[in-house]
């Protein structure tokens, strides 16, 4: 008696997979919404994305070598346009917080480099008002 539809491994593995996207997905865009402030938050959604990185490669091996084998049904073909879908998301969100990491360690940058222009300026000047104007003009820049 033939078995229809793929074998249990594959599409189990294929779920799983999507699962996994679907996890990584919501974790990118809560880090979009994030306060770049918000280093607890930051840390926790990158400690969880690097716990996800292996499982889904793992994963994505798989589902790509039994794909050859694998008789296409109908539910199986739909679980991998949804994990196409999903990855292209992914990839997506991914370098949409990358960017704006980037903004953020280059605005951090710039506030430290300001900073330690008015540290200089204010051990230049020597006097508590020449320094507290160093201070001042460092906050209004």
């Amino acid at each position: 008696m033939a078995l229809s539809g793929p074998p249990p491994d594959v599409a189990g593995s294929l779920e799983r997979l999507n699962a996994l996207l679907d996890e990584w997905v919501r974790l990118t865009r809560t880090a979009l919404t994030l306060s770049p402030d918000d280093a607890s938050g930051i840390s926790s959604i990158l400690d969880r994305r690097e716990q996800l990185m292996p499982l889904i490669g793992e994963l994505a091996s798989v589902v790509q070598g039994e794909q050859a084998t694998a008789d296409p049904d109908e539910a199986l073909q739909r679980e991998r346009q949804r994990c196409i879908e999903l990855s292209g998301q992914a990839a997506d969100l991914d370098s949409r917080w990358a960017a704006m990491m980037a903004e953020r360690l280059e605005a951090l940058g710039a506030e430290l480099s300001r900073a330690r222009t008015a540290r200089r300026l204010g051990r230049a000047c020597g006097g508590r008002e020449e320094a507290a104007d160093a201070r001042f003009l460092d906050q209004s820049t």
